[in-house]
């Protein structure tokens, strides 16, 4: 299994502390995986490794999820999807590509209602609309 090399970045938004990772080349396609209720960033570590060379990767925890703490308010789709998109926004990250499963393909699903033109490619795996 892959790791992500060095300590999360966190992001502060209405109180609670986003935990993020970012690996890969500077100049590549950035690709954000999100992973479902109850689970954490740990669930893409398989991926780093086959992806992390030619794409950006973004692992990240959703508000109350992994490291992602206080929960603060309860994590919605679409709180996770406002909370995706000031990340990505502090990042300075502007078009991506999406992999999401279960709880977070619901959040991709939101991010790609409010702003369709930030997600160019969506891989949903295990979610409902």
């Amino acid at each position: 299994m892959s790791t992500i090399p060095g300590e999360p970045g966190i992001f502060t938004i209405d109180g609670c502390h986003l935990r993020y990772w970012l690996t890969g080349p500077d100049d590549a396609p950035v690709i954000v995986c999100t992973a479902g209720a109850t689970a954490d960033h740990t669930m893409f570590l398989p991926q780093v490794g086959p992806l992390g060379d030619r794409y950006r990767l973004l692992l990240w925890d959703v508000r109350g999820h992994g490291l992602s703490q206080p929960m603060a308010e309860l994590p919605t789709a679409q709180r996770a999807a406002t909370d995706l998109a000031a990340l990505l926004d502090h990042l300075g990250i502007g078009r991506i590509g999406y992999i999401g499963q279960s709880f977070g393909g619901m959040i991709g699903q939101q991010l790609m209602i409010w702003q369709p033109d930030r997600v160019i490619a969506a891989i949903m795996l295990g979610t409902t609309s």
